[in-house]
């Protein structure tokens, strides 16, 4: 097994132009992600280097935080957040990626970094994971590949409900078009989201001001892609919020009111930031996660490792148990809309 080394990187001497030329590069792992995190989350940023005889080949992206014990996360569970993990000056297969993550992992439990360690990461291939000796979670999505031509983008929507939506608004006169007032759109982003979390007797996972560091740390970057559609007078119906960088796409949140819905806004405005981002050399985009609306887009289902590891017994079960009482509390106020 090959040795790798790591550094702690001070946080003033981050060179975030080199992380970015990295292949495996993501939004989430940018400095605006990361102040937004700041920002955001009672965290700090944790960016290691990675040497391997004395040869720099990469980083770890990550954050810090202490929750009744020393956590590193990259990410973490609520933070809104995905796919961090390594970023490799040059490509590495899946089984040298296990190699350095299963040597990190001791680095940073041997100097007391923290006790609970994960990891998500876009390059790692679930099956290979299977067959290491690293723990871990099974992350479920949707993607879309947009190496595929427009037309068979199309082609691949459901005909019964998406192509039949996106043709209907067009002929009800709907506009897709990007944001050039930030402020107006957050209003109508959370009003909207908030009015899709009430039917259900639930509040937002997040607050207002997610909404607007997100925007406010992104805004001047190129990584943050704001989409409002609008009718024929210039009124508001839906919103969606994407962001992406270095080939993936990514679909942060979207919402719209219910008084609209038959105008048929969500479907043209999901297929306008396909297009947009397909325009701009995107290979792949992720609809952030499973939900049965994403399945009229016609996406591939594929399955991502979580990687996970405690240094003492028991912290991953108590973990486990404190999601799956939230996710519980959640459901039965949704099932008896208390």
């Amino acid at each position: 097994m090959v040795n790798y080394n790591f550094k702690v990187v001070d946080g003033n001497k981050i060179n975030w132009e080199q992380i970015e030329l990295c292949y495996d590069h993501t939004v989430f792992k940018s400095k605006e992600w990361i102040n937004f995190l700041v920002n955001t989350q009672k965290i700090e940023p944790l960016i290691l280097e990675i040497f391997r005889s004395e040869k720099l080949v990469g980083y770890f992206i990550g954050e810090k935080f202490k929750k009744f014990f020393k956590v590193v996360a990259s990410p973490f569970e609520g933070w809104t957040t995905d796919y961090q993990g390594l970023s490799m000056l040059v490509p590495v297969s899946n089984e040298i990626r296990i190699q350095i993550y299963e040597s990190l992992i001791q680095f940073l439990f041997r100097n007391e970094l923290c006790s609970l360690f994960q990891a998500s990461d876009w390059q790692m291939d679930i099956n290979i994971v299977r067959n290491s000796n690293l723990k871990f979670e099974i992350v479920k999505g949707y993607r879309l590949d947009l190496t595929k031509s427009t037309e068979q983008l199309y082609k691949n929507f459901s005909s019964s409900s998406c192509q039949y939506a996106i043709r209907k608004s067009q002929k009800n006169g709907v506009k897709i078009l990007e944001t050039e007032d930030t402020d107006k759109f957050i209003h109508h982003y959370y009003t909207q989201l908030s009015e899709v979390f009430e039917k259900q007797k639930l509040k937002p996972t997040y607050n207002e001001n997610r909404v607007i560091a997100l925007i406010e740390n992104l805004k001047f970057s190129n990584k943050i892609l704001l989409l409002e559609a609008k009718s024929s007078d210039g009124v508001c119906l839906a919103t969606g919020i994407f962001v992406g960088q270095n080939k993936l796409a990514y679909y942060w949140g979207g919402a719209s009111y219910s008084k609209f819905q038959s105008l048929c806004p969500n479907e043209p405005l999901m297929y306008e930031a396909i297009k947009i981002f397909k325009s701009r050399g995107y290979s792949e985009f992720d609809l952030g996660g499973i939900r049965k609306f994403k399945e009229k887009f016609g996406p591939d289902y594929f399955e991502k490792p979580k990687i996970i590891a405690s240094k003492f017994m028991g912290i991953l079960e108590l973990k486990a148990l404190a999601k799956k009482t939230y996710y519980g509390i959640r459901e039965i106020r949704t099932k008896f809309k208390v």
